[in-house]
Protein backbone atom coordinates (compact mmCIF):
# COMPACT_ATOMS: atom_id res chain seq x y z
CA UNK A 1 0.00 0.00 0.00
CA UNK A 2 1.61 3.34 -0.79
CA UNK A 3 0.63 6.22 1.29
CA UNK A 4 1.26 9.84 1.18
CA UNK A 5 0.62 12.81 3.40
CA UNK A 6 0.43 16.53 1.65
CA UNK A 7 0.83 18.76 4.63
CA UNK A 8 2.56 19.25 8.49
CA UNK A 9 0.39 17.57 10.83
CA UNK A 10 1.18 16.37 14.18
CA UNK A 11 4.43 17.36 13.66
CA UNK A 12 5.43 15.49 11.03
CA UNK A 13 6.24 16.84 7.36
CA UNK A 14 5.20 16.03 4.28
CA UNK A 15 6.15 12.38 3.37
CA UNK A 16 5.38 8.77 1.52
CA UNK A 17 5.39 5.42 2.22
CA UNK A 18 4.68 2.12 1.58
CA UNK A 19 3.86 -0.48 4.00
CA UNK A 20 3.41 -4.19 3.55
CA UNK A 21 2.13 -7.24 6.05
CA UNK A 22 6.15 -7.19 7.65
CA UNK A 23 7.63 -3.57 6.82
CA UNK A 24 6.59 0.26 6.62
CA UNK A 25 8.69 2.43 4.95
CA UNK A 26 8.36 6.36 4.91
CA UNK A 27 10.27 8.79 2.93
CA UNK A 28 10.12 12.53 4.22
CA UNK A 29 9.48 14.59 1.41
CA UNK A 30 11.39 18.44 2.59
CA UNK A 31 14.85 18.54 4.01
CA UNK A 32 17.37 16.48 3.96
CA UNK A 33 15.18 13.81 2.88
CA UNK A 34 15.59 11.30 5.18
CA UNK A 35 14.04 7.74 4.82
CA UNK A 36 12.61 5.06 7.86
CA UNK A 37 12.31 1.43 7.79
CA UNK A 38 10.42 -0.24 10.53
CA UNK A 39 9.80 -4.16 10.62
CA UNK A 40 6.21 -4.25 11.91
CA UNK A 41 6.25 -7.98 12.85
CA UNK A 42 9.32 -7.30 15.74
CA UNK A 43 9.19 -3.84 16.17
CA UNK A 44 5.06 -3.15 16.00
CA UNK A 45 5.15 0.39 17.78
CA UNK A 46 8.09 1.38 15.23
CA UNK A 47 10.72 2.46 18.29
CA UNK A 48 13.81 1.30 16.12
CA UNK A 49 14.43 2.64 12.69
CA UNK A 50 16.70 0.28 10.64
CA UNK A 51 16.91 2.05 7.31
CA UNK A 52 20.78 1.94 7.06
CA UNK A 53 21.43 -0.99 8.91
CA UNK A 54 23.57 -3.61 6.31
CA UNK A 55 21.42 -6.19 7.49
CA UNK A 56 18.36 -4.48 5.93
CA UNK A 57 19.65 -2.88 2.67
CA UNK A 58 18.26 -5.29 0.52
CA UNK A 59 14.38 -5.15 1.70
CA UNK A 60 14.91 -0.96 1.81
CA UNK A 61 16.39 -0.88 -2.04
CA UNK A 62 13.32 -3.55 -2.74
CA UNK A 63 10.90 -1.48 -0.78
CA UNK A 64 12.51 2.10 -2.13
CA UNK A 65 11.58 0.49 -5.77
CA UNK A 66 8.11 -0.19 -5.23
CA UNK A 67 7.71 3.02 -3.79
CA UNK A 68 9.00 4.55 -7.04
CA UNK A 69 7.27 2.18 -9.19
CA UNK A 70 3.79 3.24 -7.22
CA UNK A 71 4.23 7.09 -6.92
CA UNK A 72 4.92 6.84 -11.12
CA UNK A 73 1.86 4.71 -11.30
CA UNK A 74 0.26 7.75 -9.14
CA UNK A 75 1.75 10.33 -10.95
CA UNK A 76 3.15 11.15 -7.72
CA UNK A 77 5.58 13.97 -7.40
CA UNK A 78 8.69 14.19 -4.82
CA UNK A 79 8.39 17.51 -3.89
CA UNK A 80 12.20 18.05 -3.51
Amino acid sequence: MYYRFYEDAYGIGPHEGIRTDEHKLIHYLYGDSAWELYNLKKDPAELHNVFGESACAEISKRLQAQLAALRGELQAETME
